[in-house]
């Protein structure tokens, strides 16, 4: 048996067992780089992340120091949550005209186009 294998001669597999490698590469090329670009995305969205977050800090010392100053000049804390009351109030006044503004453009469109 073992003289049967080596003489006998060996010829290499048909082309049905061959292994396409190309495409398994390409699709691997194609995935590395769109990890490496949501990578990248990632990155940007955490430097973003970080600077919204020191901006916030720099514009609360900000409103600190405005605040410090207006009481400084005088002005009492009860104008001061005066003012602060008529902000909030004054967003709740855009937000309802904005509502009112989309509800009569709702109905105004489907009247026209009725």
């Amino acid at each position: 048996q073992r003289e049967e294998l080596m003489k006998r001669q060996f010829t290499r597999n048909s082309q049905e067992t061959s292994i396409l490698l190309d495409s398994a590469l390409r699709e691997n090329t194609s995935l590395q780089g769109s990890s490496q670009g949501l990578d990248s995305l990632i990155g940007q969205g955490q430097s973003i992340l970080t600077n919204l977050r020191e901006q916030r800090s720099v514009l609360k010392g900000a409103h600190r120091k405005i605040l410090d100053v207006m009481t400084s000049l005088g002005l009492s804390n009860t104008v001061m949550r005066l003012i602060e009351r008529r902000s909030s109030q004054d967003k709740l006044i855009l937000f309802g005209g904005m509502f009112a503004t989309i509800l009569f453009m709702f109905f105004f469109y489907r009247w026209y186009h009725g």
